[in-house]
């Protein structure tokens, strides 16, 4: 039986906090702030998806690598500054552009009837949290 990680394990694997960085090893997603590929690599998988402006791009993209069974890697010896949220702080009101950019990648990979189940979800929290930016994000999206 394969092991599925749960709670805070899941978290901490999403955000690669699940291990120490000392070595090398294949991780599902890097962050896109320091993300190189191959040209052979682009040439099979295509490159960013156009329609998601700044957000979710990389999660497609990283997930269009893994579909064709290439290995996306961490490499601990290469350090980068990155300065979090400096490309999105010249964009004012991302939110609904990130929620529109989800909800493409879920169509895109998993099929209608999940978008459908995964807008409803998220509506749901939506009203009990009484967002209505999200509320009507979700409505036009």
């Amino acid at each position: 039986m394969r092991y599925r990680p749960r709670g805070k394990e899941l978290l901490d694997r999403l955000h690669m906090e699940d291990w120490d960085h000392a070595s090398d090893r294949d991780i599902d997603q890097p962050a896109a702030a320091c993300f190189m590929m191959r040209t052979t690599v682009a040439r099979r998988v295509g490159l960013f998806d156009e329609g998601c402006f700044l957000l979710y791009n990389d999660v497609d993209l990283c997930k269009r690598i893994r579909q064709r069974s290439i290995r996306i890697a961490f490499v601990s010896h290469l350090r980068v500054i990155h300065l979090g949220g400096a490309s999105l702080n010249r964009f004012a009101g991302l939110g609904g552009e990130r929620l529109r950019n989800v909800i493409r990648y879920v169509r895109k990979h998993y099929g209608p009837l999940s978008v459908w189940i995964f807008k409803l979800l998220l509506f749901v929290d939506a009203l009990r949290l009484g967002q209505r930016d999200r509320i009507r994000t979700l409505v036009g999206a």
